[in-house]
């Protein structure tokens, strides 16, 4: 792990990408978003009706809440105000890089639009509801296998549900992003001592299983995966 401090520039890509990430927790807390619903998907009913929403952050990432007709208005507002300050710390971001490095695009993808889609009436029922919410929480259990290449160049194979792609690949190349412009800081400011240096390989993620509605399986698979990528060294037979 890097001890020394960060520049300037490469610093500020930093925080904001991962503010960017820490913003995906924030818009998951049902105060903020002012949902009238408890971590098992039950809500109190009042005069309005109510119905099971999903929502879908900047980051990519779903959550399924139950939301009151009358709060529907707030929360696509809070949403809207979400997405409005996601793309805001982008841009400063990339801003920041463009400081530095003119020849590559800013590498961290764009945030998504937050927006609030209607699923169902959520009924009476607390037993009902509940299980109906269950239900479209299991439809977002979808994963993928892939294989992710690192900066340092090596590989391994990690299961990820299928709407925190986009949150996976910003935390990937914010790291990418604040180590590629310490080492263009660090060739100007010593470009003898930094001869023959190579700037940091940009990360890759690849696919390799699509739709597993598993996620024991997906896990498994990944683990195989990365044991065909990383090999153990074998012992030498002494017989």
């Amino acid at each position: 792990m890097r001890q020394r401090s960060l520049s300037g520039c490469a610093a500020a890509v930093l925080v904001v990408g991962c503010l960017f990430l820490a913003a995906g927790e924030v818009q998951a807390s049902s105060a903020h978003l002012g949902l009238a619903a408890s971590s098992e998907g039950r809500s109190v009913v009042g005069a309005s009706r109510t119905y099971i929403y999903r929502i879908t952050r900047p980051d990519g990432s779903h959550i399924v809440r139950i939301i009151g007709g009358d709060k529907i208005d707030d929360v696509k507002k809070s949403l809207k105000e979400d997405y409005a300050d996601a793309m805001k710390k982008w841009a400063e971001a990339r801003r920041e890089w463009a400081k530095i490095e003119r020849r590559r695009p800013y590498p961290v993808p764009k945030p998504v639009s937050a927006v609030a889609k209607r699923l169902a009436r959520a009924v009476a029922d607390d037993e009902r509801r509940a299980k109906a919410v269950e239900r479209y929480k299991d439809k977002l259990e979808v994963w993928n296998v892939c294989i992710i290449k690192a900066m340092d160049g090596s590989r391994t194979a990690e299961a990820i549900r299928r709407d925190k792609m986009l949150r996976v690949k910003t935390k990937l190349m914010s790291e990418y992003a604040e180590a590629f412009l310490e080492f263009i800081e660090a060739r100007k400011d010593d470009p003898d001592g930094m001869k023959g240096a190579k700037p940091p390989g940009k990360p890759i993620i690849v696919v390799r299983k699509s739709g597993i509605r598993d996620a024991d399986t997906a896990d498994r698979l990944a683990a195989t995966l990365s044991a065909k990528l990383n090999p153990e060294p074998r012992e030498d037979d002494d017989g």
